[in-house]
């Protein structure tokens, strides 16, 4: 999770004042609720024009469009980015009952929307827009019914959005995406069954390492210390890490190499991994052996 989503909180006073006022009475629903000291009266009436013209359902219904036309109620990533600071803004004054209406609607809505971007999409999305989308899920989820609440959660969205980006993005959204999935794994409480299934059955690992850039690689120690600690390397995936040390490429392999050897240093392998290094190693002529390859050897022991 980003720092922006894990500084969206709710709004004060636990909504005391909230179940002072109906939400709807005499066919007039009351959107707007003034709980702060910079309550201003002003803002509220056009909060609430907004709202009562359907402002903000047209927000959040313009996420699950498909479509990419030239009339299409579909947002760009800029549009959106600037519909979404407008939306986790106003929301903090909404009545407590609108907010559960619009977050059992967001959050499916922009799942829908990242698994629909397209490659130009994902090319001109920002850093920026993607923290802001995390922070809206961030907020929102905390108001979705309870049947919904762990996949309406902003870490499973995070665990989505970064496998779609290392899928389907170019160089900076792949190392962007590993750099969130590499943080939610690090949280032993998200790092979930469902997680391990998604990151298998989507060939997350093959779409990281298999003809990968030396940007992905010099990153990803700390993505490959906690899939090792929690035994999701088999054989393929040992195959595929020790072929990136046996390409033309030399500062590639030096990356791989020191990877490996922080890693041995760091963790204790099981007997199966230790046997594939063991015999990969002594698979190599003795004069093309390098000295970092036998501090591979000595370090698994």
């Amino acid at each position: 999770m980003t720092d922006s989503a894990q500084e969206t909180k709710a709004p004060v006073d636990n909504f005391f004042i909230d179940g002072l006022i109906e939400f709807e009475k005499e066919n007039r629903k009351n959107y707007i609720v003034g709980r702060n000291n910079n309550f201003s009266y002003y803002f509220t009436l056009m909060l609430d024009y907004f709202a009562v013209n359907g402002g903000f359902d047209l927000i959040v219904d313009s996420l699950a469009c498909t479509e990419t036309t030239e009339n299409s109620t579909r947002p760009t990533p800029d549009l959106l980015n600037n519909a979404l600071h407008i939306l986790i803004m106003s929301a903090k004054n909404f009545h407590l009952e609108y907010i559960k209406i619009i977050a059992n609607k967001i959050w499916k809505n922009m799942f829908i929307y990242i698994s629909n971007l397209s490659q130009n999409e994902m090319r001109i999305l920002r850093k920026e827009t993607i923290e802001v989308m995390i922070k809206a899920i961030c907020f929102f989820s905390k108001f979705v019914d309870e049947k919904d609440a762990k996949q309406a959660s902003s870490n499973n969205f995070s665990f989505c959005f970064a496998m779609q980006m290392i899928k389907n993005g170019s160089l900076d959204k792949k190392i962007l995406g590993e750099k969130i999935l590499t943080n939610i794994f690090k949280n032993n409480e998200t790092f979930t069954k469902e997680n391990i299934q998604a990151f298998e059955q989507n060939s997350i690992f093959s779409e990281l390492f298999s003809n990968t850039h030396l940007q992905i690689v010099s990153k990803s120690k700390d993505l490959l210390s906690i899939l090792i600690k929690c035994d999701l390397l088999n054989a393929k995936e040992y195959e595929i890490l020790w072929g990136l040390t046996r390409k033309g490429d030399i500062e590639l392999k030096n990356v791989m190499l020191s990877i490996f050897q922080d890693l041995c240093r760091e963790l204790k392998f099981s007997k199966k991994h230790i046997s594939f290094l063991l015999e990969k190693l002594f698979q190599l002529k003795m004069n093309e052996i390098l000295c970092e390859e036998i501090d591979v050897i000595t370090l698994l022991f």
